[in-house]
């Protein structure tokens, strides 16, 4: 059976102020940026699941790229996907996955997961998203488990030059 792929992505731009963080809710931008990226997502990838993190603006990002497909895809909450979570946990969580999966976080969880998961450093900018796929090969034995698939900015076609520069 072929490997399932996981898309990593930032939610879109929220709101500079609430009560806390954790309630920071989407922009009208990052509603459209949210969109946008829904599109690159299904031209790649039909999930079976979209995990995001329990902070407003993640949720509100989940819901739009699960009404991007028909049938609606699942949404649910992953409380490790916070901005301060632990990359490691996210990484045993995806490697015991059996399902194609988007799990929408937020910055420097991102950066660090994906140096974790695809041994990638980069700076992610605001409703990016990453697709990655499982090494099955032999050389998983020395070189990291994922590796990055293509990625996608709002408003931009899916870019698949970046993985050459990441691999």
């Amino acid at each position: 059976m072929a490997p399932k792929p996981v898309v990593v992505m930032r939610h879109g731009e929220a709101e500079p102020w609430a009560g806390t963080d954790p309630e920071r809710r989407l922009t009208e931008e990052g509603r459209v940026q949210a969109e946008a990226v829904s599109v690159s997502i299904r031209q790649w990838v039909t999930p079976d699941v979209i995990f995001a993190s329990p902070y407003a603006r993640a949720q509100e990002t989940g819901r739009i790229v699960s009404q991007a497909f028909d049938p609606l895809v699942p949404l649910e909450t992953l409380p490790m996907l916070t901005p301060e979570g632990d990359p490691r946990a996210v990484d045993r969580c995806c490697n015991s996955l059996d399902r194609s999966a988007v799990l929408v976080s937020h910055m420097p969880l991102i950066g660090h997961l994906l140096q974790v998961l695809a041994g990638h450093s980069m700076a992610v900018g605001t409703a990016n998203a990453f697709g990655l796929v499982r090494c099955v090969s032999e050389e998983c034995e020395t070189t990291p488990r994922w590796r990055l698939a293509w990625s996608a900015r709002p408003f931009c076609e899916r870019s698949e030059e970046h993985t050459s520069e990441l691999q």
